[in-house]
């Protein structure tokens, strides 16, 4: 199974801007790139995040990799990923 992107949803009472850009420096170097962040009440943000490359092809672990790194910032409150079985592309080791 091959992830496409994902959603993880954080605590912060920092602004969007600033999770934004605090998420950016995380994942730096990673597979993910962060897509938007989005208020979803007070205190929570839902964090979208794209492959840096379209022909990336990457599995599970680099979601859970991306959850550890954002762990050392933020509580993690859900993650969600968007996944598919067709492995049209190369694998990138993760």
């Amino acid at each position: 199974m091959l992830v496409q992107q994902a959603c993880i949803e954080i605590e912060s009472e920092a602004g969007s801007d600033d999770v934004a850009a605090l998420l950016r420096l995380l994942t730096s170097g990673g597979p993910f790139t962060v897509s938007s962040v989005e208020a979803v009440g007070s205190g929570r943000h839902s964090c979208f995040f794209g492959l840096v490359r379209p022909d990336l092809a990457v599995g599970y672990r680099s979601v859970i990799e991306l959850q550890h790194r954002i762990d050392r910032e933020f509580n993690i409150v859900s993650v969600e990923h968007q996944s598919t079985h067709f492995p049209n592309k190369d694998l990138v080791p993760s």
